[in-house]
């Protein structure tokens, strides 16, 4: 779990959320006119020595700066790893070093990745991948979904560093005893609405189950290994996560669940849409930590998360249940096999602050 970054875009109330921002398409060369078409027509135009003098100094100044640019890449890949890094950690207009990462505060939950606050305003999360940032960058930008502003990534002694702003606010997890019924009300509206307009996000064709970027899939249930695949079908991911906790009931499992033998849909999803990775800000929450992100089968959001929302939540959020899967996944989560069966709670668990005061 991560705790999230400053939201800076004001979505419309999540009961009567407005339509997605539209994508705007990528300017091509046929819908405008390029700097070398127009130096060309002005030739015809003025066919004087002083018209060509002029389109040879453009060209000439288009390709200095060319050269320059080529200059300045060249200088920045002879440069030691200690300076390239420098030039990578460059956080609002100063260099982020060793010691400011290392002096931070932890944020994180124990046996999870280190994610430490170097400012008031700054968070860093140490190992993960790219394709972290980049589900973060496109949910805030084709959502109106609340997400971390991501500032900076880097790579350093082989690990992958998420710069992102700091939010303030308590956990979802830890605030719900508090709320007063009209607060939940509005909690579960915005959970549902979250969670659905993740699931329309479009997935590209051909797309394997795994993360974003084509790299592996991803389960913390305790049961298999944390990475697999990435897979090709919603078969070969059951399959995987069946064969890794006891290879002796794969045959059985698969031709007994016609949930585990059907190609379902595939869905962008979170893979960890639990209370924990919620900040209330302001009336709205905040979702965090996409580590887990990535193109599933299309039960894979309920499977993870179902048994971790309060009641009152789950009624409204999951109007399709997808029971059949749950129960293999359950019963795998919760083998003997495991090293540990009790990772997830459920928000009605979180206690340890006094539910008396309402907010």
């Amino acid at each position: 779990m991560d705790p999230p970054n400053k939201a800076r875009r004001t979505p419309s109330n999540s009961s009567s959320r407005q339509g997605h921002p539209a994508t705007q398409a990528i300017p091509q060369e046929s819908d405008t006119e390029s700097s070398g078409s127009k130096r060309k027509r002005a030739v015809v135009e003025d066919g004087s020595d002083a018209g060509r003098s002029r389109t040879r100094a453009s060209s000439t100044s288009d390709f200095n700066n060319n050269t320059k640019a080529q200059a300045r890449e060249q200088y920045n890949n002879s440069l030691p790893l200690s300076m390239k890094s420098n030039h990578m950690r460059m956080v609002n207009g100063r260099v982020l070093t060793d010691e400011e990462i290392e002096g931070g505060e932890n944020l994180g939950l124990p046996n999870e990745r280190r994610v430490l606050r170097v400012d008031s305003n700054t968070v860093v999360k140490i190992g993960g991948s790219p394709a972290e940032a980049k589900c973060m960058e496109y949910i805030r930008q084709n959502t109106t979904i609340q997400v971390p502003e991501v500032i900076n990534t880097y790579m350093a002694d082989g690990k992958f560093y998420l710069v992102y702003e700091f939010v303030d606010g308590p956990r979802l997890d830890k605030a719900w005893p508090k709320f007063a019924n009209e607060v939940r009300t509005e909690v579960a509206s915005q959970v549902k609405d979250y969670y659905h307009q993740l699931r329309e996000i479009t997935v590209p064709d051909g797309a394997l189950i795994g993360s974003i970027d084509g790299g592996h899939a991803i389960d913390r249930g305790g049961c298999v290994p944390e990475e697999g695949g990435p897979f090709k079908s919603a078969v070969d991911f059951n399959q995987w996560l069946i064969e890794k906790n006891s290879s002796d009931i794969t045959d059985i499992l698969v031709n007994h669940c016609p949930a585990l033998r059907n190609t379902t849909k595939i869905n962008f999803t979170h893979g960890d849409f639990v209370p924990e990775n919620f900040i209330w800000r302001d009336g709205q929450l905040v979702l965090f930590d996409f580590e887990d992100s990535g193109y599933y089968p299309e039960s894979w959001e309920y499977c993870k998360a179902i048994d971790c929302w309060d009641s009152s939540i789950e009624k409204v959020m999951f109007e399709k249940a997808y029971e059949e899967e749950h129960k293999m996944y359950k019963w795998l989560r919760d083998s003997p096999n495991e090293d540990s069966a009790d990772g997830d709670s459920t928000v009605e668990e979180s206690t340890d602050e006094d539910p008396s005061e309402e907010i």
